[in-house]
């Protein structure tokens, strides 16, 4: 998987392309951390348009990235959602957990 990042200001975008799956936690996670910690950030999208697919850990450290960006008063959503990774979040009900835009 690809990760890459983008700020703007106070919002801040992630950007992954490929398979989110285990192996891309520890990248993923260093990603993330980075721009929590950023006290000017006030939003974060992971932009999940080129994930072609999600397994159940990625899903996991989602929902641990949730909980971060609530410690750190960070809104978070789950930006530009499509095909099958779409129909997993759905699936899992994430739509109750997360902002989700397709």
């Amino acid at each position: 998987m690809q990760i890459s990042h983008r700020i703007h200001e106070k919002n801040a975008t992630i950007i992954l392309s490929g398979k989110f799956v285990f192996t891309a936690h520890r990248e993923f996670r260093d990603q993330y951390q980075v721009i929590l910690d950023m006290p000017e950030i006030q939003s974060l999208d992971i932009d999940l348009w080129d994930v072609d697919y999600i397994d159940s850990s990625a899903l996991g450290t989602l929902l641990m990235v949730k909980e971060l960006a609530e410690i750190h008063n960070v809104k978070l959503s789950l930006a530009r959602c499509r095909g099958m990774v779409l129909e997993v979040l759905k699936t899992v009900n994430f739509g109750q957990i997360f902002t989700i835009t397709t």
